[in-house]
């Protein structure tokens, strides 16, 4: 098996993306996270939609399974 990310992991790089686009009117891509080890992985957005007060974020999940 490959190494992979979780999806807890996946998932908050979509939603701190989505806030900071909210915030700020731009997606960060990639967007940075910090895990609770202290790796800082990068993840490429999939989906980047901004509206008005909304946005909506996405990445590709690969577990490495």
């Amino acid at each position: 098996m490959r190494p992979g990310w979780t999806t807890g992991a996946c998932a908050t790089a979509a939603t701190t993306a989505a806030y900071t686009a909210l915030l700020t009117g731009d997606f960060p891509d990639p967007v940075s996270i910090t895990l609770p080890r202290g790796q800082t992985p990068a993840f490429a957005l999939a989906v980047e939609e901004l509206g008005p007060g909304r946005a909506c974020a996405g990445v590709v999940k690969d577990a490495g399974d």
